[in-house]
């Protein structure tokens, strides 16, 4: 059984290496307490732009063109 993100729960948003960049709250994404994104409808949007999309509990980022960044959302 997989698990899929519940935009009603809080996630720590975490970096391969196990590093914790952010958190998500009710759908919203916040890095050093500032409010940066959100998460809708499975679409990642970062700074008023849609930027990834989340699987599941993976969260992958577009960067520049052709790299994608992938982080986990871990339930708080």
């Amino acid at each position: 059984m997989s698990e899929q993100y519940d935009p009603a729960n809080s996630y720590d948003l975490i970096y391969a290496e196990g590093q914790r960049v952010g958190e998500v709250r009710q759908g919203r994404y916040f890095e050093s307490g500032w409010e940066v994104g959100l998460i809708d409808g499975g679409v990642f949007h970062y700074n008023g732009q849609p930027a990834g999309k989340v699987e599941g509990l993976l969260l992958t980022r577009n960067d520049t063109p052709g790299l994608v960044t992938l982080f986990r959302l871990v339930p708080k």
